[in-house]
């Protein structure tokens, strides 16, 4: 009985040595020949072409293919080498994790800005997010003045700020002016905990030092109902 071969068959070349080879290969290397369209192992065989019986790929560090075993009878198997990092490659691959962890934390700091503080305004309004991106933070603190000022004059006008959510919650300078504190203390705690990470990434010399990121910077919600 003849043995069908499949798109991903290895091949062989006895005479050459040269592998990996696909029936696809072999064809490029013997353009005047005519193939059968479903051709047998048995068929490249007597070509000169053997099949490389697979194995399954081994775990370790660095598993690389070696040429193929010639086996006692007569058949060609699969082979694998498996080897440990050196100290190089390890120095390299932390080096790798500890930039790609830093990317994240730069992606979960700007994230965190961009979405805000989160503050429970209470009523109809819930819990909304004031963004803390540069401009927004320039413009909490030119707002503030005002509020010191509507405070000052003892005056009953309202302020608004718009949130990441696009609503415009009303609110009293008192309000405004505990939000306002508040909002800098959630900008502070965002780029602490970028610092805090970024400082636990600088000190690790192995991998497993290396800290596991949270899945947001930003902080949790504060109460602003009863300011």
């Amino acid at each position: 009985m003849e043995t069908p071969i499949s798109f991903n068959t290895r091949f062989i070349e006895v005479a050459s040595g040269e592998y990996p080879l696909t029936f696809q290969g072999i064809k490029a290397k013997n353009p005047l020949t005519s193939f059968a369209t479903d051709p047998t192992a048995e068929q490249l065989e007597a070509m000169g072409y053997d099949v490389v019986q697979p194995v399954a790929t081994p775990a370790g560090d660095i598993v690389t293919e070696a040429p193929p075993l010639l086996k006692e009878d007569g058949t060609y198997e699969q082979v694998y080498v498996v080897r440990a990092f050196n100290a190089e490659e390890i120095a390299q691959r932390l080096e790798m994790k500890k930039s790609e962890l830093n990317n994240s934390i730069r992606m979960l700091r700007n994230q965190a800005l961009e979405k805000g503080a989160a503050f429970d305004f209470g009523g109809a309004f819930g819990v909304q997010h004031v963004q803390l991106r540069d401009g927004d933070r320039a413009n909490i603190i030119g707002l503030r003045f005002k509020a010191e000022a509507l405070l000052a004059a003892a005056s009953t006008d309202m302020m608004a700020v718009r949130t990441f959510e696009n609503k415009l919650v009303p609110m009293t300078a008192g309000q405004f002016m505990d939000m306002s504190w508040k909002f800098m203390s959630a900008f502070e705690t965002v780029m602490g905990t970028a610092w805090h990470y970024e400082d636990m990434i600088s000190a690790a010399e192995l991998d497993e030092e290396l800290p596991v990121l949270p899945e947001s910077f930003t902080p949790d919600a504060q109460s602003l109902a009863a300011a």
